[in-house]
């Protein structure tokens, strides 16, 4: 005897199968119907199951995003002079707000962007350069 599995949105996820019965003989409609009500609360069980990986993944993400703004938002340092002359670090106070880091990440990705420009023109400079002279 074979079910489908159907969630509580209509969608067909899954098969149930029984292949004998435990006391021999064949399936009757009770069974049939208790096969059904079963196969409805494994249907939204896998369901329930698939959300709750879904968010756990969605979870991973936003510790990795919150691990992302945290190390942009440290605290900037500046150096200061200590009593013997030495340089030491002193935590600015206060963290950077979301808009500023997104800003330093905005800066950061456009200095790599010029960098990566100004190298692939140096690169074409010394094909041109190599073209030329061979």
């Amino acid at each position: 005897m074979c079910v489908p599995l159907v969630d509580s949105a209509g969608r067909t996820i899954g098969v149930l199968e029984l292949v004998d019965k435990a006391s021999g003989g064949s399936f009757t409609e009770d069974d049939a119907r208790l096969l059904h009500l079963f196969a409805r609360q494994a249907a939204v069980a896998l369901r329930n199951s698939l959300r709750v990986d879904r968010l756990r993944a969605v979870r991973h993400a936003e510790g990795a995003l919150l691990a992302t703004v945290r190390a942009l938002c440290i605290p900037a340092r500046h150096p200061t002079a200590t009593s013997a002359g030495t340089p030491t670090l002193k935590a600015r106070q206060g963290l950077l707000t979301v808009g500023e880091a997104a800003q330093r990440c905005y800066l950061l990705l456009t200095t790599y962007y010029l960098l990566l420009t100004t190298y692939y023109l140096l690169l074409t400079t010394y094909y041109l350069l190599l073209t030329t002279y061979y």
